[in-house]
């Protein structure tokens, strides 16, 4: 558990975490850059796997923002300049503002995704689920709609859409 910290000025990761729980609260995460690196980690904010629960934190201004491989929530936080993307899961926004003119991609396989009253404030206005589904997912309705920014390729397996998903 991390609580009221700043994480600052990194030239790789801001925080890493491969496994395990991670639970940050009430921090600043941000100026994480790449810095003429060659790591396919550089630059990130936050590079997350395992759990993590991240509530009331502002993390901006790095190349990455949060990058998550495991089950990820998100609640109350301000999270600006900077992609974000989110692979695997399960992922659950609730009340977080996401104000940056770079993706807020969610991998389109991702099927437990669930976001309630968060706004965003971009042109997209929304939640990016370009790429591929090699495997059976289906999409439930969420607080904003789903865009798809370049390509869906369904490789495999079916997509559902729930009743009520708006694409």
């Amino acid at each position: 558990t991390i609580m009221r910290t700043l994480v600052t000025n990194n030239r790789y990761t801001g925080i890493g975490q491969i496994a395990g729980t991670l639970t940050l609260q009430n921090s600043e995460v941000r100026f994480t850059n790449a810095c003429y690196c060659t790591s396919p980690n550089a630059g990130k904010g936050l590079s997350l796997g395992g759990t993590a629960t991240l509530s009331g934190n502002y993390i901006y201004n790095n190349d990455k923002n949060i990058v998550s491989g495991g089950q990820i929530i998100l609640t109350n936080n301000i999270i600006t300049n900077g992609p974000k993307e989110f692979s695997n899961g399960p992922i659950a926004f609730t009340g977080n503002i996401f104000d940056t003119g770079q993706d807020l991609t969610i991998d389109p396989s991702v099927s437990s995704f669930t976001a309630s009253g968060n706004t965003i404030l971009w042109s997209y206005k929304g939640y990016d689920r370009s790429g591929g589904i090699w495997s059976n997912a289906t999409w439930a309705p969420v607080d904003l709609p789903y865009i798809i920014s370049s390509n869906l390729l369904i490789g495999s397996g079916t997509l559902t859409l729930q009743p009520g998903v708006i694409i």
